[in-house]
């Protein structure tokens, strides 16, 4: 398994780095490669959770491998800077029918966990759905449809950047043709 590892993250997250890899490999749900390691480096492994766990980073939870991530760490480790990208490009509000403000950041907090599993702080992947997302709006301004813009909670709940991904490599450049009579001979 290749694991990518965000040096600056490391640094700040104040972890050792088999306590950060460990934490990335939990929240990453990559308990099969966290088994082999245990395998391989007990007293290691066995001594980092017990950090982590003091650290409140990662707690016990119900499921096969026994941990799951905490806010603390999608707050402390996962830097939000990709999210405050995302806000700062998308809408605030749109106008719907009757002349109604739609306000379309709404439930940041959920939006910000969320992104950060999608994204899973990897900025090949925030820059392709800012991409998309920079494209959806040009779109919808040109065609007159913004009034359609999805709030944010179910733009990412419906993953609504990968229909626009779609689109924008199926969409033809417009040609750009002289008008009659511009062409001097």
């Amino acid at each position: 398994m290749v694991i990518d590892i965000n040096t600056d993250n490391l640094i700040n997250s104040g972890l050792s780095p088999n306590q950060y890899v460990i934490s990335i490999l939990i929240y990453e749900r990559a308990y099969n490669t966290l088994e082999t390691l245990k395998l391989h480096f007990p007293e290691i492994i066995k001594e980092s959770i017990a950090a982590l766990l003091t650290k409140e980073i990662i707690v016990e939870a119900s499921n096969r491998i026994g941990y799951t991530t905490t806010d603390k760490f999608s707050e402390s480790i996962l830097h939000a800077d990709f999210f405050d990208n995302l806000l700062s490009v998308y809408p605030v509000f749109v106008v719907r029918n009757g002349n109604n403000k739609d306000y379309l950041r709404t439930d940041r907090n959920r939006c910000r966990k969320k992104y950060a599993k999608i994204t899973r702080n990897k900025k090949s992947i925030h820059n392709h759905i800012i991409k998309c997302l920079e494209f959806e709006i040009t779109t919808r301004q040109n065609e007159g449809t913004m009034s359609f813009m999805k709030r944010l909670p179910n733009w990412l709940d419906g993953r609504e950047w990968e229909s626009w991904a779609e689109r924008m490599e199926h969409e033809i450049a417009p040609i750009k043709q002289k008008a009659y009579g511009t062409d001097l001979e």
